[in-house]
């Protein structure tokens, strides 16, 4: 019982000293007064290092290859699908596959009507090849005859 009064007794003192030392003397106004500072620039920068990343991105693809002669667009416009960007140079290389091509496709047509005629013609004449000569319906022999090859 004695060391709680004593542990009570301590606590008190020091409560004392402190509300004490937190008191102002006559609790006005001292000699100090306060004074404005003033707002200074830094000539300094502010240096930092990063990565720009664009929020959107698109990875171009050609179908045909050569030299840009002439770039259509500028940084920043917007384009839609279809748009021509770029004008490609050597243009007689192209302008030349693109005729050799249209002279492939004429020759492969002209068999192709030349192919068309032949079949007419035997097919005109498949008629008078399956009856014969006479009129008959001749069949070669062994015609119609299954044979199996081991």
């Amino acid at each position: 019982m004695k060391t709680r009064a004593l542990t009570y007794g301590f606590i008190l003192l020091i409560s004392g000293v402190m509300l004490a030392a937190c008191g102002g003397a006559g609790g006005g106004p001292t000699g100090a007064q306060a004074t404005e500072v003033p707002i200074a620039a830094a000539d300094t920068a502010v240096v930092a290092e990063g990565r720009l990343v664009p929020r959107e991105s698109v990875d171009l693809s050609f179908v045909t290859s050569g030299q840009v002669a002439e770039v259509l667009v500028e940084e920043g416009d917007a384009v839609a699908k279809g748009d021509v960007l770029v004008r490609l140079g050597s243009r007689e290389q192209f302008e030349s596959a693109v005729a050799g091509a249209e002279l492939e496709l004429q020759a492969a047509q002209e068999e192709q009507l030349a192919a068309q005629k032949a079949l007419e013609a035997l097919t005109d004449d498949l008629p008078q090849a399956q009856t014969g000569p006479g009129g008959s319906q001749e069949r070669p022999p062994g015609f119609g005859r299954r044979t199996a090859q081991v």
